[in-house]
């Protein structure tokens, strides 16, 4: 056996990696590790860990997210990085074929880190401090606004809808002018594929049972506002890292509520393919004449009514 990886089972000795590692009251049987829990401070051992899969359980957590999961997730916390980089020291020391040029090639294009990690400091926001009628007259309350720190520009007459990752650091910001439909993000930002969009509220307020999927920031604050726990893309499609992020944090229930047009249904193929069999997944069912989230009526948010999506959904 090995550990699966992008698709691949990879053989990893899991045994000498984990050995590589200060374990309390540890015991080595055959094909498990029993030890006490690497995650916080306990006397008697509650975690276990195959040898052959690497997946491992920690029966005395509290927490969902951290009850149980893979040898990756668990390597990137012993090796204080992300999941993503673990990956990759997994491929390039067990994978013979990673250091192949083409495979290295397509390792590249499938590096799901950001490419700038900078985080921006929360000051760069003052200067847009002000408020704006836009946004109260699609239906956001001011008071949604200021949870989020929703600024305005003069200079540009442009709202500015701050971007932060899912631990709540600025990455990037996006204005949005008040007079037309154009929008455009920070210099110097990270680029916004690589977060979700009200991400760092679902972790804050351990939202993780049941999560809505939608393509722009204003569709999730509506949510937000109606007492549903949202994530905006940013985007038409669900990133790699995007995907990474749902599965890292431990959402159980994905409801897609993209936009109900072409590229809504491209963006809910997107979020299909990435995450069948990983998640459960539900979808809205439009009301009519309803283009997106934000034309819902109160009564309709209120009582949204969606459907199970099956693999038959799945358009290749």
């Amino acid at each position: 056996m090995g550990v699966l990886l992008r698709g691949k089972e990879v053989p990893v000795d899991i045994e000498t990696e984990l050995s590589l590692y200060t374990w309390n009251r540890e015991k080595w049987t055959g094909d498990k590790l029993i030890a006490c829990s690497p995650f916080r401070d306990e006397g008697n051992p509650s975690f276990a860990c195959n040898l052959e899969s690497g997946v491992w359980i920690d029966s005395g957590s509290v927490s969902d997210e951290w009850g149980k999961g893979n040898f990756i997730k668990l390597m990137a916390y012993l090796r204080n990085e992300t999941y993503d980089e673990a990956e990759e020291y997994i491929l390039e020391t067990y994978s013979s074929d990673y250091a192949d040029v083409e495979n290295l090639k397509l390792g590249l294009k499938l590096k799901l880190r950001p490419e700038i990690k900078t985080f921006l400091p929360m000051e760069l926001l003052q200067p847009f401090a002000y408020s704006h009628p836009y946004l109260e007259r699609r239906g956001l309350s001011a008071k949604t606004q200021r949870a989020v720190q929703i600024g305005y520009d003069p200079a540009t007459r442009s709202i500015v809808i701050p971007w932060v990752d899912y631990k709540g650091r600025l990455v990037n910001w996006k204005h949005r002018s008040v007079k037309d439909k154009i929008f455009w993000y920070a210099e110097h930002g990270q680029r916004i594929k690589n977060h979700l969009y009200g991400l760092w509220l679902v972790v804050k307020l351990k939202r993780f049972d049941e999560v809505f999927v939608v393509e722009s920031e204003i569709d999730a604050l509506t949510l937000w506002q109606n007492g549903k726990s949202a994530v905006a893309m940013g985007g038409s499609s669900l990133t790699e890292e995007q995907r990474r992020l749902v599965l890292m944090t431990g959402i159980k229930r994905i409801v897609i509520a993209t936009d109900n047009d072409a590229a809504g249904e491209k963006a809910k193929q997107s979020i299909i393919k990435k995450l069948a069999g990983f998640v459960d997944l539900a979808e809205i069912i439009f009301p009519k004449n309803r283009k997106d989230i934000n034309n819902f009526s109160t009564e309709e948010l209120a009582d949204i009514k969606v459907k199970p999506v099956g693999f038959g959904f799945l358009k290749m």
